[in-house]
Formats: structure tokens, C-alpha cells, sequence
């Protein structure tokens, strides 16, 4: 066997072939990695070729960039599937959405190799879906999750190859709607029956609609009158405690008397019937998105975000605005709407223009009852 030492810790070398026993003519390389040694082949009958390589790794050894030849082969596909298994064993809520936004990653560039991908190609990217009409929002949550699986992949970008910061865009779009009481009484009068108490009961505590759609009968403790769910069924992944009173206990309390007999849930869907298996998202409820489409629409509104209409997820917007106007302390109202961090519970919190000029009423008010007894005396020149 030929060998060839370039330094201390890596060596070229041609190895023989197991048949014949003659020497091959295709140069490999070894070098240590963590006490271990490593044989990889060069692919070339140049020693140059070999030489070159023996460098790269070596270099990459010494700067702490070092990925080997598997990790080199890897796909971005194979850096989503990682991540996905990864949300699956974490239990992450948003593994659904997870899935849909990888998607076109994986149409676009899943069978390249993730370190063959560049800064100028996810900007080709970007612009293509920019023109396909895909908001700056839906850009940025795909780009996260690529940032996150090569995380997760543990391959340490080049910036000079690959910076996916540069290519986050501005997202313009609005943080939600506050659902008036005018807006509020046009939708619910336009919702089915079936609805209009799940939709209430959302628009008054700001409970998430997949949350609330699961909710059965278990979580309900009618002596205490609260709701208790545990860490495993609450996004925020903590238990969540709330006591009702006021509308929404009335809402609660006029179901559990008449409570479907065959069905745990609290709130049923059209199709509630004995025998049947509710739908494991949207729970016995059922997705009810084109019935709130033809409410709002119905109502007068527009549909959907994009055009200025509103969504179910502003009851939660609407909630957490309304318990703050009312005078809620932050952290009594964060225990109502479930949030875990003040920061995203002030992203909820909207600033209403009436809300606003009631707030320099008051301080006109304030300032002219106030009383000086200091005299004031000009300074002489």
C-alpha cells in the first residue's frame, strides 16, 4: 500500500483492491477526528486532487467548521424531514402549519444539497413567490423554519455563501381586527345556531378555536365553575385555570343543561349525531370556515384577511383589547386569554382611536383641575 504523510495528523494513501490485491489507482485520504481516525476517498487519480482535499480537511478541523463528507451529501428535504420529526417529538401546536410551509421548500430546493444552496438562489426564491402574490409574512415563516432545520441539522453556515438574515422581508401586514359590538352582533346573528354560543364564548375570553373545540365535559368542574386543562392540551404547554363568571358562565352553565347525552364535547358541530367520531383537529365543532365566510359576507364584511375582512382569530385580538380598555390588570388579563409572555400579550392588545381620545379627555380633564398657588415671577433682564 503507497502512502504519502502531508503532516502529523492526516496522510494520503492508495489502497488495494480485495480481489486482485493489485494497488488502485484512486488516492484516499485519513486525517483524526475526535481521537478517531476517518478514511475518505478523493475520487481522483491526481495526488494534487488528494492533497487539496487533505487540506480542506484539516483547515476545517482546526477552524471548528468541520462537517465531513455524509453531512456534505445531505439534502435539504433531508434537513425538513429532520425537522419535522423533530416538532413531532417536541409536540409542537404548530407542526400542521409546519408542514404546509415547508412544502414549497421542499418543491423548490429539496433535492439539493444543503450546502450547495445560496444566498442568491433563496433571493431568486423569494422573488418568485413575491410575484406569485405570497405575503411577506407566509416568506418569512418559510425562511425561519429553513434557518431552523439547518439548526437542527447541525451545519454551520458559510455567510459568505449563505446568510438567510439578508433575505427576511419588511412584513406589512396588520397584527389583527377589533370585532366591535356592532361587527359582533351583524356576525353572530348571521351564524348558524350551532355557533353563535362557541363564537360568543371566544369573542368574551379570547380562547383559541382549536383549544375550544376540543373542550369536553372532563374540563369542566361545575362546583369551582372553571375550566382546567392540562400542559399537554394547551398551546403554551403549562396547565390553564379559568374561572368564569359574568356571560360566559351563563354561556356554560345553559349547555351543561342541555348537554348531549352521547357527545363529551361542549360545543357540537351540525353533524352531532350518536355513532359518529369527531374530526381530531377541529374537534365535534368540525371546520366551519366557508359557514364564517357566508356570515361575514351575509353581514356586509369582506372575507378573508387580505381584503380588510375579518378572521375567527380576531376574537382573540378582541378579547384581549376589551379586557385591557376595561381596566384588567395585564397579568389578570393574560391568566383570561392564556398568553405565557407579556411581549406577544401586548401584540394582542389593540389600540382603538375612541379608546385613545377618551384617554386626552381624561387628561384634559386632569390638567385643568390642576391648582398652583406658586406665583410666578418674570426674570428680570
Amino acid at each position: 500500500m503507497k502512502r504519502r504523510r502531508t503532516s502529523g495528523m492526516g496522510r494520503i494513501f492508495r489502497r488495494r483492491s480485495r480481489f486482485t490485491g493489485k494497488e488502485l489507482s484512486t488516492w484516499w485520504i485519513a486525517y483524526f477526528v475526535d481521537g478517531k481516525e476517518r478514511r475518505e476517498a478523493a475520487h481522483s487519480t491526481e495526488y494534487e486532487v488528494a492533497k487539496r482535499l487533505l487540506r480542506k480537511r484539516l483547515n476545517a478541523l482546526s477552524e471548528g467548521t468541520y462537517t465531513g463528507p455524509e453531512r456534505e451529501r445531505i439534502t435539504v428535504a433531508a434537513l425538513l424531514d429532520n425537522l419535522i420529526a423533530y416538532y413531532k417529538v417536541q409536540g409542537h401546536r404548530s407542526l400542521p402549519s409546519a408542514r404546509a410551509q415547508t412544502k414549497p421548500l421542499r418543491d423548490a430546493i429539496g433535492s439539493r444539497r444543503a450546502l450547495e444552496v445560496t444566498t442568491g438562489r433563496l433571493f431568486g426564491l423569494v422573488q418568485e413567490w413575491k410575484t406569485a402574490g405570497t405575503a411577506p409574512a407566509t416568506i418569512n415563516r418559510r425562511l425561519s423554519l429553513l434557518r431552523r432545520a439547518y439548526g437542527l441539522g447541525k451545519l454551520r453556515l458559510d455567510p459568505a455563501r449563505l446568510d438567510l438574515t439578508e433575505l427576511f422581508l419588511v412584513e406589512n401586514s396588520p397584527l389583527g381586527r377589533h370585532i366591535g359590538a356592532d361587527v359582533f352582533a351583524a356576525i353572530h346573528e348571521n351564524l348558524p345556531a350551532y355557533l353563535r354560543d362557541f363564537f360568543e364564548f371566544a369573542y368574551l375570553c379570547g380562547t383559541r378555536k382549536r383549544h375550544l373545540a376540543h373542550t369536553t365535559w372532563a374540563h369542566w368542574d361545575r362546583a369551582a365553575r372553571e375550566f382546567t386543562w392540562s400542559a399537554k392540551e394547551v398551546k403554551a404547554k403549562r396547565p390553564h385555570i379559568l374561572p368564569l363568571d359574568g356571560r360566559p358562565l351563563e354561556i356554560i352553565e345553559g349547555r351543561y343543561a342541555h348537554q348531549a347525552l352521547h357527545c363529551p364535547y361542549v360545543f357540537h358541530g351540525r353533524y352531532c349525531t350518536p355513532g359518529r367520531r369527531p374530526s381530531q383537529q377541529y374537534g365535534c365543532v368540525g371546520d366551519f370556515k366557508r359557514v364564517w365566510e357566508t356570515a361575514c359576507k351575509n353581514a356586509g364584511f369582506p372575507i378573508g384577511r387580505k381584503l380588510g375582512g375579518y378572521v375567527f382569530h380576531n376574537t382573540r385580538h378582541t378579547a384581549v383589547t376589551n379586557l385591557v380598555n376595561a381596566g384588567v390588570p395585564a397579568h389578570e388579563a393574560m391568566a383570561v386569554s392564556g398568553h405565557r409572555t407579556r411581549s406577544v400579550f401586548d401584540r394582542y392588545s389593540l389600540t382603538l382611536k375612541e379608546q385613545t381620545r377618551a384617554a386626552l379627555r381624561r387628561t384634559t380633564d386632569y390638567t385643568e383641575t390642576l391648582q398652583t398657588d406658586r406665583k410666578v415671577v418674570p426674570l428680570a433682564r
